[in-house]
């Protein structure tokens, strides 16, 4: 599960989130909750997840007080994932050769930050986007992704967007786009008592030319009120976690998570980048490894096995980042 921190409080998620655009002309009302919270579709899901199951259980990549999992494919082969500690706000990372097996890396990789999330320039730097102070701020590494330096200024900031006063913004899935370009889909939270942990919570989108500065785009990707439970009341609904995949076809995958929406990882699709009108729970809370709320997803898109997916989920021991295989 996923907490939502800043440097004033810890805010904890327990599900995800379906969104329903304009153009998706499926009637609301005729969607179907199970009673573990399972999505049942008017039409087949595209895709979905289960964990991966060993001889000893599940599999999990790192158990502890870990969450905010993002994972980088190496130039020299094998993975790194970044991933917050909880309770010290440092980013801390492991080391996998087949994105199974991981191995602790010793050291900080970046103080007082949180919610990483990490992308290869085109000159061989290894760049993390983090939340600081209710901002988004970045770090820049020179050797592979051990040793970051803090970049000076916000890459993203709070304020106004359109007819939201957003207080904070954080928790950022990066894209590269075909012109060279990037787009970055972030979470930014209003404070509104009438939604969940008084906080109205939204997913937008910014580009930028140089991974620097970059310009908030209009509108919102997503939002609490784009497709609900039937009869959820505002004050438990809650938006998050946003991660993007570039498709060979050049749509966007967005998954993400939500509270009082959708009960596990949901995924939206668009053509755009812009606009999500197909929208599926691809992997229920029901399905996971200790049956509790599923949080941060974080997709390894594989080019010749099933993807992997990184996402915190457990309480007292069991709680970390475990991993489920697309079917």
């Amino acid at each position: 599960m996923k907490p939502f921190i800043n440097n004033q409080f810890i805010l904890i998620g327990c599900s995800l989130f379906f969104i329903f655009l304009n153009s998706c002309e499926v009637d609301k009302s005729t969607k179907i909750i199970d009673e573990d919270h399972r999505i049942i579709p008017v039409t087949e899901a595209s895709e979905s997840w289960l964990p991966i199951q060993t001889t000893n259980g599940y599999l999990s990549a790192v158990l502890g007080p870990y969450a905010d999992a993002d994972v980088l494919s190496l130039a020299g082969g094998g993975f790194r994932m970044y991933v917050g500690s909880l309770g010290v706000r440092n980013i801390v990372s492991f080391y996998s050769a087949d994105g199974l097996v991981w191995s602790t890396e010793e050291g900080i990789r970046i103080s007082n930050a949180a919610f990483p999330d990490a992308l290869h320039l085109s000159d061989g730097r290894v760049r993390i986007y983090f939340q600081g102070a209710g901002v988004i701020e970045s770090a820049i590494s020179s050797d592979g992704g051990l040793i970051f330096e803090k970049e000076s200024g916000v890459r993203i900031n709070n304020g106004w967007y359109d007819s939201l006063d957003i207080d904070q913004v954080g928790d950022g899935s990066t894209v590269g786009l075909d012109n060279g370009s990037f787009r970055m889909y972030y979470r930014g939270a209003d404070e509104d008592s009438a939604y969940f942990n008084n906080m109205k919570t939204v997913i937008l989108s910014a580009t930028s030319q140089d991974g620097l500065n970059w310009t908030p785009e209009p509108g919102v990707r997503v939002a609490p009120e784009d497709w609900v439970e039937p009869h959820a009341p505002n004050n438990t609904r809650f938006v998050t976690s946003p991660e993007a995949v570039m498709t060979s076809s050049g749509n966007v995958k967005l998954y993400f998570w939500g509270v009082g929406m959708c009960h596990g990882v949901c995924l939206g699709v668009s053509a755009d980048g812009l606009n999500f009108n197909i929208v599926e729970q691809v992997y229920a809370n029901a399905d996971s490894p200790s049956g509790n709320n599923i949080g941060d997803p974080s997709i390894l898109p594989l080019e010749n096995e099933p993807w992997l997916m990184f996402y915190g989920n457990g309480s007292g021991v069991d709680y970390g980042i475990w991993i489920a295989k697309r079917q």
